[in-house]
């Protein structure tokens, strides 16, 4: 067997930490190899808070912020057989032409799909033990940010469901033209879903029944084997139930691949109004929580300046009240000037009558001699 798959996953920003710490070995992984001949190597592109920070700057700029809750990572599980690889490893430049190819792997989906890459980490040390042999899992992350940083938005968005097929054979392509004999992988479990899908529209339903049962079964046991997350599971975890729950995932998963196009087109527009009914529910409940901040606080503004503008009128009123005092003892002084302006000047009067009266009297003694 030669084949290679991508699996993609998508994750929000407070995950990357965590993705990062396992996929660069930070983290104690508990399901590693014991006395494994294959290394681990990795390369890193960019750093996560440089590319966060700098799309940030570009929202801001746009007027917006970032969404705390967004798909900022997206994750590629890339897949390779154990025979060809091993094959590939025991060559004296086997790690350099894998190095190579995931590197130009990466390069190429960012390049046609606008992915920012971050970094890829091969994995040799993982796998399960087998009659005291190792067989490895081999398989290597490749991590972009979800931003085209040339065209200034989110990827994933724009990404139409044939296109993840469509990055497998971009894989497997470039894998060959870095000399490596991968081809594109059909995983069993479709093909075996294919053979469900037969029997039973052809009426086979208990065979059917029985098959999906035993599909169900090997589901379960593969996703449990294969997880790379299962040496978290706790020891007190309850397998049967988790077994029950992956199988509902699995067999939810079954049911509509076995549905007509029609039909998965109703559940798609169905699905797709419930999501834009649940937004507009956020954006109103968000909506009604800035009403509800935006009242409190012109209530507040409104009862501090009426407070405020109280207090300054009182300050007012108070220095209005003593010029007005200051004013009517000038008045009064005033009122006390003209008084005695006005006696003085009707003494004046007096004065200058007298005179007249002497003046004239005198004047005609002077005619009558």
């Amino acid at each position: 067997m030669n084949y290679i798959s991508l699996n993609a996953k998508y994750y929000k920003t407070s995950d990357y930490a965590h993705i990062y710490d396992h996929d660069m070995r930070h983290s104690n992984v508990t399901y590693k190899l014991e006395n494994t001949q294959y290394k681990n190597f990795e390369f890193e592109f960019a750093k996560f808070e440089d590319l966060h920070t700098t799309k940030a700057q570009i929202m801001q700029r746009k007027g917006t912020n970032l969404r705390s809750n967004e798909n900022s990572v997206v994750e590629f599980v890339c897949a390779l057989s154990l025979e060809q690889t091993k094959k590939v490893l025991s060559q004296k430049n086997g790690y350099e032409k894998l190095n190579s190819a995931l590197k130009s792997t990466m390069q190429k989906i960012s390049e046609k799909y606008g992915f920012t890459s971050l970094f890829y980490a091969f994995h040799g040390d993982e796998g399960y033990k087998k009659n005291d042999k190792n067989v490895h899992n081999f398989h290597a992350h490749l991590t972009f940010y979800n931003y085209d940083f040339e065209k200034e938005k989110s990827v994933l968005k724009g990404i139409k469901k044939d296109e993840w097929g469509k990055m497998q054979d971009l894989a497997a392509k470039t894998f060959q033209e870095c000399g490596l004999d991968f081809i594109r992988g059909e995983k069993k479990e479709t093909k075996e879903k294919d053979h469900l899908e037969r029997k039973l529209y052809i009426g086979a339903k208990k065979e059917a029944i029985q098959d999906i049962n035993k599909y169900l079964d090997t589901s379960v046991k593969n996703i449990i084997d294969n997880s790379t997350q299962k040496g978290m599971f706790s020891d007190k975890l309850d397998t049967n139930l988790l077994k029950q729950n992956i199988k509902k995932e699995v067999f939810k998963a079954l049911k509509f691949d076995l549905l007509t196009q029609e039909q998965k087109d109703k559940i798609k527009k169905f699905d797709e109004q419930k999501l834009q009914i649940d937004m507009l529910k956020k954006e109103n409940l968000e909506l009604q929580e800035i009403k509800k901040i935006s009242v409190e606080l012109i209530n507040k503004f409104e009862n501090n300046n009426v407070n405020e503008e109280n207090e300054n009128l009182k300050k007012d009123l108070q220095r209005a009240e003593k010029a007005n005092d200051v004013l009517q003892e000038k008045i009064h002084q005033l009122k006390q000037e003209i008084t005695n302006l006005d006696k003085k000047i009707s003494e004046k009067n007096t004065i200058i009558a007298t005179f007249n009266n002497q003046f004239t009297s005198q004047k005609t003694k002077n005619i009558d001699r």
